[in-house]
């Protein structure tokens, strides 16, 4: 607090006839401030504050505790420590050089602290008990407020806190609106926990300080989330009324610093979305502090991206400002409207600061996914964002390359759809969507849907009267079945990947059968869901060779014909959770339930086996007499959960001549071309492109069928387990390009799912 050469501050043994040339300005308890005679000039500092040791101990001896050349900073110094360093002396009866630089630092530091303070501060507990101190253990600093009670709850002292309330000191004083209990929750659980046992302490639960926050708000602030609960256990509420100011109604969310206390919050019953005085969401200011983590919390918990606050600024706009090209690409996959205009007709786009390093990226992540140009009228614009620039920013490269399409692709979904054209075959009651299964990469059908919806205008399980899905897939399948949105979904996946994949694989079973108790509701049967027909791939263990094993919410082939083979009449008993276990047991990472392992380990793309149920379900229908109710397959589209790129293997995986030598060198290529295969064997197997969508658009044309792959590049082989919210946003991002690239195409299959809707 105050300037001085360090030296000038250090205590130190002096004899008094130094200041014999000098004149006393202040005396008080033995502490002395001397200060230059009048016309006498000096050549050291003028200023001194001493402190003389009694007559009866030495009349020659002293100790300078501080010498300053301005007289108001010594004069300060002189009333801090004219009753702290004597009493220190008395009570321990002797000059302890130590001691006394200790208590002069801290009342440098602290000029308007209290004896009481001060002994808190040092810990001298036995203390308390002198008179001389009780009668100060209410005082407040004067510069902050705060009485030594407070400053225990500082220094999570906790016998001190106990201590202090056996003396009857006050839990009532307030500093700067800030209760005892706000301290506890800034601090120490365990000194909250005390406090909340003593009625005194317990009436400002729910109190606002002088900036609007309650004590909710302060372990918040600090990320204390064991005292966000105690808190909560004790009734704090989490909309307390102002009843300091009105103005400043602030959630606790707004001042949130921690991922894990706002998910705490938002599990309690905090609103994502609730505004402060300026219109602003909490997402607004965690996009402003560039808290990336808070950011996802709130986004993957259903915060609206697109909110504006009262100058018209989405967390889009403010994002932008501030240049955080992650929070940006988060803002964008979770639906934030890119061309949203503020009060002053900019969208996001033009707030770019080109002079950042990071802008040409910055600009290029925007455009990419559809941001416009300012309109001609407005002012202000550089080349970026004019109406006539030409700047679109710079791609990052990327490593890898992707598989060259097909040339024969879109030869062949013409065909089919020509073909369709012609017999004027019906849409309605044959339509197919197609879910890969890909572990955390479902976000990616998640992202891919969504702007299918968007196009569509309605729910995306209303666009569909079949839905096949494995895995990942099998688990959106579900969850849009029971009538979850697409966000809520968003939420299911990122709810998945945070307590799912925890510690070593395999991973615990009880997490995630718990999340889909939860989310599903642990007694809803498969066979409620009446619309659409769902079928949801999983593999039988308890035979050899495993067989892929179809879960369907609709009377089976073989059980419409009474063939008397294995029945699936069983499944529709199986509640909803139990197929979404089923279907996502992937080997290595979760256990197998009952006897079923993840359909993705025989049908990762469930296309082909979706249209061979189809089509034996139409005939077995037309076998018995109901070919009037003959449902098949008049347009498909499947989704996948993103191409990885190509990686180059140094040394052939079958590549039997070893240039080393020594068993070592061969037990090392062995080992490290087994770990190579085990991943080959694991991707032929769960592959769900290449000549595996060739077959299904192939037929498909065959048959008349309009058949739609969509399928995003993706600039890293992304494991199924992912938890990186860095990674996963960028291949969302990627989704939402990719996405944005196909818009006509995208359109054009929702103009043909809904040709027949009413």
């Amino acid at each position: 607090m105050f300037r001085s050469d360090p030296g000038n501050t250090t205590v130190i043994a002096i004899q008094t006839k130094k200041y014999q040339q000098k004149r006393v300005i202040c005396r008080e308890n033995g502490v002395m401030l001397y200060g230059p005679m009048p016309g006498i000039p000096t050549n050291d500092i003028p200023y001194h504050v001493v402190l003389l040791q009694p007559v009866s101990k030495s009349t020659d001896s002293a100790y300078s505790l501080f010498r300053c050349n301005e007289l108001n900073q010594t004069k300060a110094i002189f009333e801090a420590v004219k009753e702290t360093v004597p009493y220190f002396v008395s009570v321990t009866k002797k000059y302890d050089i130590k001691l006394i630089q200790e208590i002069c630092d801290l009342m440098r530091k602290n000029p308007m602290w209290s004896l009481a303070h001060l002994i808190v501060k040092m810990n001298k507990m036995t203390l308390l008990e002198d008179p001389a101190v009780q009668c100060h253990i209410n005082d407040q600093d004067f510069e902050g407020g705060m009485t030594p009670i407070m400053l225990a709850i500082t220094n999570k002292n906790l016998p001190m806190v106990k201590a202090l309330v056996s003396l009857d000191c006050s839990l009532n004083i307030l500093c700067a609106g800030s209760s005892v209990l706000h301290y506890a929750a800034s601090n120490d659980k365990n000194i909250l926990k005390y406090l909340l046992t003593i009625n005194d302490g317990k009436i400002w639960l729910n109190s606002r300080n002088n900036i609007g926050l309650t004590p909710l708000h302060c372990a918040c602030q600090s990320e204390e989330d064991e005292c966000l609960q105690i808190l909560l256990d004790a009734g704090a509420v989490l909309s307390a009324p102002g009843n300091m100011v009105k103005e400043n109604l602030t959630s606790p969310l707004h001042v949130c610093k921690s991922s894990a206390v706002l998910e705490s919050l938002i599990l309690n019953g905090c609103d994502v979305n609730d505004i402060n005085e300026f219109g602003e969401t909490p997402l607004h200011l965690m996009v402003r502090n560039s808290n990336y983590d808070c950011t996802i919390a709130l986004l993957s918990n259903g915060a609206n991206p697109s909110a504006d606050d009262i100058n018209g600024n989405t967390p889009l706009h403010d994002a932008v400002k501030v240049g955080d090209i992650r929070i940006v690409k988060a803002l964008i996959v979770f639906g934030a409207e890119i061309n949203f205009m503020d009060k002053k007709g900019y969208t996001p786009r033009h707030y770019i600061d080109i002079r950042k390093e990071n802008s040409a990226k910055l600009l290029h992540i925007l455009h990419a996914v559809g941001a416009k140009r300012c309109q001609p009228d407005l002012h202000g614009c550089e080349d970026f964002c004019s109406s006539s620039g030409t700047n679109n920013g710079a791609m990052t490269p990327t490593d890898g390359a992707h598989p060259a399409k097909n040339p024969l692709e879109h030869m062949l979904t013409v065909a089919g759809m020509e073909r369709a054209a012609i017999e004027k075959r019906k849409i309605t009651g044959g339509r197919l969507l197609c879910l890969d299964g890909g572990g955390v990469r479902g976000l990616i059908l998640i992202q891919m849907l969504s702007e299918f919806e968007i196009l569509a205008g309605r729910s995306i399980i209303d666009c569909f009267d079949w839905v096949a899905g494995t895995s990942a897939g099998g688990i959106l399948a579900l969850a849009l079945s029971t009538g979850r949105s697409l966000s809520e979904c968003r939420r299911l996946f990122f709810k998945f990947k945070n307590e799912a994949f925890k510690g070593d694989r395999p991973y615990t079973s009880d997490s995630i059968e718990k999340l889909f108790k939860e989310y599903f509701t642990e007694d809803t049967l498969f066979s409620s869901i009446k619309h659409p027909k769902l079928l949801i791939t999983s593999v039988k263990t308890d035979r050899y060779p495993l067989c892929l094993h179809i879960f369907r919410n609709y009377t089976s082939p073989v059980d419409i014909l009474n063939f008397g083979g294995e029945s699936s009449s069983h499944i529709p008993k199986k509640h909803i959770w139990e197929l979404a276990r089923c279907t996502s047991a992937a080997p290595t990472y979760f256990n197998s339930y009952k006897s079923f392992l993840d359909g993705g380990l025989i049908a990762n793309n469930p296309t082909l086996d979706a249209l061979t149920d189809m089509l034996e379900y139409s005939l077995a229908l037309r076998a018995i007499g109901q070919s009037d109710t003959t449902d098949f397959a008049t347009i498909v589209l499947s989704c996948g959960t993103g191409l990885v790129p190509y990686t180059k293997i140094e040394n052939s995986l079958f590549d039997t001549n070893w240039s080393s030598s020594g068993i070592l060198g061969k037990a090392l290529i062995v080992a490290s071309r087994i770990k190579h295969l085990g991943n080959l064997i694991v991707e032929l197997i769960a592959g769900s492109d290449g000549r595996l969508v060739d077959r299904a658009r192939s037929w498909c044309s065959t048959a008349g069928v309009p058949y739609y792959r969509f399928n995003p590049p993706i600039s890293a082989n992304v494991p199924l387990d992912e938890t990186s919210n860095d990674i996963i946003v960028d291949i969302l991002w990627e989704t939402k390009a990719y996405m944005y690239k196909n818009s006509v195409l995208s359109r054009e299959v929702v103009d043909c799912l809904l040709r027949d809707s009413n």
